[in-house]
C-alpha cells in the first residue's frame, strides 16, 4: 500500500463532485443515449464504488467520474509530454463499470473502463506533489478522448502525441 498524499476533502468533494457529474450525466445523455432514470440529488452515496447510475436500455451502468484541475488545454490532451494518465491507487475499491475525467473547463475527457485501470499495477510517483504515492499509469490507448463542440456535441479525437521538432545551436563563440 502506497501513501496517499491527498485527504478526502468534503469542501473538494461540494466544489467538484456535483458539477462533474452533471456534466458526465450531460456527455452520455447527449452522445449514447444513456438515460438517468433516478436524479442525482436522490442516487444514495456510494462511498468509493462509482457516482452515478445511468441505464444504457434497461442494462444500469455504474460511472466513476474526476476532474483534473490541471487539465487546462480545451479540446486536446493534458500535454504531449504525458503519456499515461494517472490513476490514484486509493481508487482500487470501485465498482464502477467506466471511468471519466474531465478537464478543468469540462469541455474536453477522456473515459475507459474500471477494467482497462485495475490491469495496471500501482508504481510510486514521486513530485512535489504526491509524495509516493501509487499510481496506476494507464497508457492514452487504453482511453476514448473526446471534445465538446460549439453546437454542443461531443466529438472523439485522438491525442496529438507529436513533440515539436527542437533544434539547438552551438554557440561556438563560447
Amino acid at each position: 500500500m502506497f501513501p496517499s498524499s491527498k485527504t478526502h476533502s468534503q469542501k473538494d468533494q461540494r466544489e467538484n463532485d456535483p458539477d462533474s457529474k452533471r456534466h458526465a450525466v450531460a456527455f452520455f445523455e447527449n452522445t449514447f443515449g444513456f438515460v438517468l432514470k433516478t436524479p442525482l440529488k436522490d442516487q444514495r452515496e456510494l462511498y468509493k464504488k462509482g457516482d452515478f447510475i445511468m441505464y444504457d436500455g434497461d442494462t444500469p451502468t455504474l460511472t466513476e467520474v474526476a476532474r483534473k484541475r490541471e487539465w487546462e488545454n480545451r479540446g486536446e490532451w493534458y500535454s504531449k509530454s504525458f503519456t499515461t494518465v494517472d490513476i490514484e491507487e486509493r481508487k482500487n475499491a470501485l465498482k464502477a463499470e467506466r471511468f471519466i475525467m474531465f478537464n478543468c473547463t469540462y469541455d474536453t475527457l477522456a473515459m475507459t473502463t474500471v477494467r482497462q485501470i485495475m490491469k495496471y499495477k500501482p508504481e510510486a510517483k514521486h513530485t512535489v506533489i504526491t509524495e509516493g504515492e501509487g499510481f496506476r499509469k494507464v497508457p492514452l490507448n487504453e482511453w476514448q478522448f473526446y471534445r465538446k463542440l460549439k453546437n454542443g456535441k461531443w466529438e472523439p479525437f485522438v491525442p496529438d502525441m507529436t513533440l515539436p521538432d527542437v533544434q539547438f545551436e552551438i554557440d561556438k563563440n563560447g
